[in-house]
């Protein structure tokens, strides 16, 4: 099937539901519950698996302070470079001018910018 211009080739868009996300919260409110009609348990599951996270780290593993760094502090910015590894300016382009150029159509008319 052509492409149709105006046609979503992805009518549903990106799934907004988190399936792990949410059935992780569930099992820590669950785990949180269990606990409340259980005092006599050390903490929680989340909180043992983050210690074990954390003695990971401690001890050298390479995966676990990866981990821990991009929950901590956020992946690091990756770089925008051509196929040689220079890098690329960033340019900010108006409505019209992206679409000539995506278009490769000199003749597309502007179009007021919505805010």
């Amino acid at each position: 099937m052509p492409f149709q211009p105006g046609v979503s080739g992805n009518p549903g868009g990106r799934r907004t539901e988190k399936l792990f996300y949410n059935a992780l919260q569930r099992a820590v409110r669950q785990d949180e519950t269990d606990q409340e009609h259980s005092p006599t348990k050390q903490g929680t599951r989340l909180r043992q698996a983050a210690e074990a996270l954390l003695n990971a780290a401690a001890s050298g593993e390479a995966w676990a302070i990866s981990l821990l760094a991009q929950r901590l502090d956020g992946n690091p910015a990756q770089p925008i470079t051509d196929a040689d590894g220079e890098s690329l300016p960033i340019q900010m382009v108006a409505t019209a001018e992206a679409l000539r150029l995506a278009l490769r159509k000199p003749d597309v008319p502007d179009v007021p910018a919505q805010m």
